[in-house]
């Protein structure tokens, strides 16, 4: 005959109940912290990296492609642009680049034609 372990102390499954929940709540303390630990090493690695990263310089010139695509036209309508002074360009070596300030300039010429035209 097997005897069972009768308590005489009516909180004793509580305690022990608690003390789980402790050992719980401990161990989920303990994994979040290694997880904030993660991100902040995580952190600290993206801030190295953007350190070290190179700035973005922008383009002030381009090709013919590159002006015609930023326009919106064709080769075609490009070199008419081009040869009828609408639009300067330059010889660098042997190819023709167009300042960024100048297609900027055509574009604002352009929609200030469109604004007066739509009046």
């Amino acid at each position: 005959m097997a005897l069972t372990h009768i308590s005489l102390d009516p909180d004793a499954a509580w305690r022990e109940q608690r003390t789980e929940v402790e050992r719980r709540i401990t161990a989920a303390q303990d994994a979040l912290g290694a997880a904030l630990d993660s991100l902040a090493a995580l952190d600290d690695l993206q801030a190295r990296r953007a350190a070290k990263a190179r700035p973005v310089v922008q383009p002030r010139t381009f090709t013919l492609g590159e002006t015609a695509t930023a326009i919106g036209i064709g080769m075609t309508g490009l070199n008419n642009l081009i040869q009828s002074g609408e639009l300067p360009s330059f010889m660098q070596g042997s190819r023709r680049k167009v300042r960024v300030e100048e297609i900027d300039a055509y574009l604002d010429r352009q929609a200030q034609t469109q604004r007066a035209a739509a009046l």
